[in-house]
């Protein structure tokens, strides 16, 4: 990233010369992290930290330790620590009820209910509630999301793991401090711990969403965990409530406080346990902060999978094997290993071609495709994973323009009313860009080569997503086709959603209706998009 500079942080962790030297194996790290890569595991970054120091890291390009990454339910810890600084400052209770803090909802039939439904029981997920988990954040009020989703349990009585509940903390948090969440923690957590103010996706509102949608370095998630493991305390100074985190940190849910169980397993505010030893913030699609009790150790990773088992091994495996006892015979470079297994990998454009100077500056017309515009998710830069659950889902690229250059070329294209310029290394290195889509900046990393004499292929990440998207163009006589794909394909999104849409199902036969229907939308969602140019 040589031409953009990250400012994601301020203030970082201090490093260690060597893992050895705080008592850790680097050899065995990397091999935990070599059998993950070797298992096809799309980790994107790797930090193992000791009693607050950095003992190992790796960084796979193009991600690095200060580029913000989407943190999906990493989110959800954020806004737990928020609601611990006010209840502490006593600007909110936990015993607050829902509808007194909504006076202005009607909840007609469910007022006894929602009377029983308290922040206590959003924050640890009982709130009763399962909303359907389809429903589009382009709608304009996401509260009724959650009040009028049907009632699966009462308030209190059995965890059921819903986004909504976070969201709605988010709501509450905004309505009694009079600021935004983001706005309320920049004195509290994020100017101590020497992180920018971050992103974070709202509603059309701007209330944060909550339970997704925050982007965080590597560095910022793990200085925060790092604190947290720390009863709070970060550089000396108490930053988060010791209180809020001795109960944040283990099991809230009855049956595990019954059972002498809290720290064993289950759901506390906003933090899960994993067993007697681990507790830990998880994201979907590989985002874990795994903190030991014990030993000192903190594992962060950010990744870009359909599941988090393998990564849950590996993470188990450094615990239990990465410390020693005695001086090791051996030290090994992760930053080698990095530069060995790159997420992405860019070829230089042996052929440049005569359609160049065909099409240079000249305005390529897309038609828009009926079909998944008609299901709400038209086709955008941004790849699917990164919009399905954010109010503004971009799409219909139009108006496409390239200008060649020497080594490079620029791509600009129209989506809706944002217009967007990125640079797209031909030499076989991305070119960094900052732009602005579906009502968000991103930091766009752009590469390009041409396949053959009438075919260019366009690589696009986004920085802040976990995917990339290839356009592949093909130009012939004044028509052109453009056949999108990302990395992971879209079906490690449908994979990941399967199993909560199957829960909605009441029976096996709507159980395999709805695994028909995400088969069907895995094939749709990425057609070929046809338009034209001058010839």
């Amino acid at each position: 990233m040589n031409n953009i500079q990250n400012q994601a942080d301020t203030i970082f962790l201090p490093r260690a010369e060597n893992a050895e030297a705080l008592g850790l194996s680097s050899t065995v790290i990397r091999d935990i992290l070599e059998d993950l890569t070797a298992k096809g595991s799309n980790w994107h970054t790797c930090m193992v930290i000791k009693d607050g120091v950095v003992a190992a890291e790796c960084y796979r390009f193009p991600f690095t330790a200060d580029q913000p990454h989407c943190m999906y339910s990493i989110s959800k810890n954020i806004t737990g620590i928020a609601l611990g600084f006010a209840v502490t400052e006593g600007k909110l209770s936990l015993d607050a009820r829902v509808i007194d803090l909504f006076p202005e909802y009607d909840f007609g039939n469910d007022a006894q209910n929602m009377k029983k439904m308290t922040v206590r029981h959003l924050i640890t997920m009982t709130s009763g509630k399962r909303p359907n988990y389809l429903l589009s954040k382009t709608d304009a009020d996401w509260l009724p999301h959650l009040f009028d989703a049907k009632w699966i349990n009462e308030p209190g009585e059995k965890f059921e793991y819903v986004n909504e509940n976070s969201y709605c903390v988010c709501a509450i948090l905004q309505r009694v401090l009079g600021q935004s969440v983001v706005s309320y923690l920049e004195d509290r957590l994020w100017k101590p711990l020497g992180i920018k103010t971050p992103y974070w996706e709202t509603d059309h509102k701007g209330i944060e969403s909550g339970g997704w949608g925050i982007n965080l370095s590597p560095e910022s998630m793990a200085k925060i965990f790092v604190c947290v493991q720390n009863k709070g305390v970060f550089n000396g100074k108490q930053v988060i409530p010791a209180a809020w985190l001795e109960q944040a940190t283990v099991s809230q849910l009855r049956e595990h406080i019954a059972h002498g169980e809290a720290k064993k397993n289950g759901y506390g505010f906003s933090f899960w346990m994993r067993d007697e030893n681990v507790y830990c913030g998880e994201g979907m699609y590989g985002q874990i902060a795994a903190m030991h009790r014990h030993n000192g150790m903190v594992v962060c990773f950010t990744g870009g999978q359909a599941e988090n088992g393998d990564m849950w091994n590996a993470i188990m495996q450094i615990f239990a094997q990465a410390p020693i006892t005695q001086e090791p015979t051996q030290r090994t470079d992760l930053k080698a290993f990095a530069d060995e297994n790159p997420v992405d990998v860019l070829l230089p454009s042996d052929v440049r071609s005569p359609m160049e100077k065909v099409l240079n500056g000249k305005r390529i017309r897309f038609a828009p495709h009926k079909l998944i515009d008609a299901i709400g998710f038209p086709m955008s830069v941004i790849p699917t994973p990164a919009v399905y659950m954010t109010k503004d889902r971009g799409g219909n690229i139009d108006d496409v323009v390239f200008e060649f250059r020497k080594d490079a070329c620029l791509l600009t294209w129209r989506e809706g009313d944002e217009i967007n310029t990125v640079e797209c290394g031909m030499d076989g290195n991305y070119r960094y860009t900052q732009g602005f889509l579906c009502s968000r900046p991103y930091l766009f990393a752009g590469a390009a080569r041409w396949e053959d004499a009438f075919t260019l292929r366009v690589t696009l990440r986004p920085m802040e997503c976990l995917a990339s998207r290839t356009l592949v163009f093909r130009f012939e006589n004044g028509k052109a086709e453009m056949t999108p794909t990302m990395s992971p394909p879209i079906s490690m999104m449908v994979d990941n959603i399967a199993g909560h849409v199957r829960s909605m199902a009441k029976s096996k036969p709507m159980q395999n209706l709805a695994d028909k229907a995400l088969k069907k939308l895995e094939t749709v969602i990425e057609p070929v998009h046809y338009g034209t140019y001058e010839k």
